[in-house]
């Protein structure tokens, strides 16, 4: 299955490569190049030609296995880093990339604003099931 996933990904990324695609990954919470977003995500598409930013509040900067990190100053609680949402799409809009790919629920109504108002392609990629874990509680409750 890995090796299906992996092949699958290196057609992709050889196809996206020849047509200049630019992928921007943004976080507003990984402080580090955590494993599945810069590791199991980024790098690998960086290593077959394409274009990856990674913006982070992470203390490095300049390229890591091909992907290049532009740091964000870090902002320790939601409200400031909601606040600081218009200075994060200005910095988006600077990378000019053809798709822009989230995991931070507290992003999507900038996401949302990427998508309508500047006609970007996002992606918002979830960690959780939240629908099946909804249902999982629904199922559970008392009142159910």
């Amino acid at each position: 299955m890995a090796t299906q996933a992996t092949e699958l990904v290196r057609a992709a990324a050889s196809e996206a490569a020849s047509t200049g695609i630019v992928l921007c990954h943004f976080t507003v919470t990984q402080k580090r190049l955590k494993s599945r977003s810069f590791h199991l995500e980024c790098a690998p598409l960086a290593a077959n030609g394409v274009g990856v930013r990674f913006i982070a509040p992470a203390d490095i900067q300049g390229k890591r296995s091909g992907v290049a990190v532009v740091p964000l100053p870090w902002r320790g609680s939601r409200t400031s880093r909601i606040a600081a949402a218009p200075r994060l799409l200005l910095q988006l809009l600077r990378q000019h990339a053809d798709i822009y790919h989230f995991q931070d629920p507290e992003l999507l109504p900038l996401a949302f604003l990427l998508k309508a108002a500047f006609r970007k392609r996002v992606v918002y990629d979830a960690y959780e099931d939240f629908p099946s874990m909804a249902q999982k509680q629904d199922s559970c409750s008392p009142l159910g």
